[in-house]
């Protein structure tokens, strides 16, 4: 019969990886193309690049099933339908003082290909990701991707096919057509304004994993060819004592390097907007860069003495390393924008005139998450998969 053809796994054979990231990529693409409007409080225009990270796909998709929860159990919206239209055009919002989209963002106004990518192209591949044996986090990279477009496509829909209509006007004449008592008004802009703060709290949390994600694959990338063990030589020797001397400093100057590096890009950019949380972060900076040395030192007591040298010194290499690429990959970024159909079309800076610097720096780094994410996924999958404890039931052949 043929259900015992499916249950027959006697052909069943490990999942390349070709198998596995290729499940992934229809996921993904489906969660870009989607209408999601702002993400976690991100200028609207990174929607789609921001979007390519699982990682910000789930604090997504938790902000908003947040957000939509308070909306109904705070009774300020009279059920799930108004709340649910109610976070879209939150989130719409900002877009709609935007310009006509451009480039894979002009796929959101297409609903008939959006579906026609969903079910010929994203659903068959959930089925078949979720059936493989083993690739636990291959599943839940997955996860996130359909978990986050399903509850936005559940809000889309619910605005598409009800009669409410909340939002319309402008901001200031919000609390004008609500048609709620003015201490309820009050109430709702206190907890709009908490919920906006919680946003920005996720996008920074999901950003800053995604990057030190992105790091870490870095890492397993390039590790293996990158050893020290004998570099300092025999610790029984004489210039062993030498090379301690040397490399002592030199390995402290590295982690101070990038230290440095990561405090600076991320309190600098705040000096203009706040000095006094500059100040804190100043100071805070350089506890840390005190103490730093003391961390470096304590370690000898855990790690082998012959070997935490050399461990610390591969290590540093591949953060400086992964710095100087994200550097790179940022003046990519700007060279691309000097073409206008690029800038455009690719990096998805709007076309107004009053789009500053700022905002285009904002696409690229967008952009450059999206690049980033796409590359070292394929180069983890392509040279470090481990197919072991991984098997394809034979029916899944037929999803491709």
């Amino acid at each position: 019969m043929w259900w015992a053809w499916v249950q027959d796994d006697s052909s069943s054979k490990e999942v390349s990886w070709q198998s596995a990231f290729w499940a992934l990529a229809p996921l993904a693409l489906s969660t870009m193309t989607q209408p999601s409007g702002q993400v976690l409080q991100y200028p609207p225009q990174l929607r789609t690049y921001l979007r390519s990270s699982p990682i910000v796909c789930g604090f997504d998709a938790f902000a908003q099933l947040l957000r939509f929860s308070i909306y109904v159990l705070t009774g300020y919206c009279t059920g799930p339908t108004h709340a649910a239209i109610r976070v879209m055009q939150i989130r719409s919002r900002p877009s709609r003082r935007q310009g006509r989209e451009e480039g894979f963002q002009a796929l959101e106004n297409l609903p008939t290909v959006r579906y026609i990518i969903f079910f010929f192209g994203t659903l068959p591949q959930v089925i078949k990701l979720m059936a493989l044996g083993g690739l636990r986090w291959t599943k839940a990279w997955g996860g996130l991707y359909i978990a986050n477009f399903v509850i936005m496509e559940c809000f889309v829909l619910a605005g598409e096919r009800s009669s409410y209509q909340v939002l319309e006007a402008d901001d200031e004449d919000e609390n004008a057509i609500s048609g709620q008592p003015r201490w309820m008004r009050t109430g709702l802009e206190h907890l709009e304004a908490n919920l906006e703060i919680f946003e920005m709290v996720c996008g920074f949390a999901a950003i800053a994993m995604q990057v030190c994600f992105l790091g870490w694959v870095f890492y397993v990338l390039l590790r293996p060819f990158i050893d020290f063990s004998g570099i300092l030589g025999d610790p029984d020797s004489k210039i062993y004592a030498v090379s301690l001397v040397v490399w002592i400093p030199a390995t402290y100057l590295a982690c101070l390097a990038y230290l440095v590096l990561t405090w600076a890009c991320f309190v600098l950019p705040t000096y203009r907007t706040n000095r006094f949380f500059y100040f804190c972060a100043g100071v805070s900076g350089l506890l840390s860069l005190t103490a730093w040395p003391v961390g470096v030192f304590f370690l000898f007591t855990f790690v082998e003495k012959e070997k935490v040298l050399e461990f610390l010194t591969g290590t540093n290499i591949i953060v400086l390393a992964y710095i100087a690429t994200l550097g790179l990959l940022w003046i990519l970024g700007e060279v691309l924008a000097l073409d206008k159909w690029i800038r455009y079309k690719l990096l998805l800076v709007k076309r107004e005139e009053n789009v500053t610097e700022e905002a285009k720096h904002w696409s690229i780094a967008a952009w450059s998450i999206f690049v980033g994410t796409v590359v070292l996924a394929v180069l983890y999958y392509a040279f470090r998969y481990d197919p072991r404890g991984t098997f394809k039931p034979r029916w899944t052949n037929s999803f491709g």
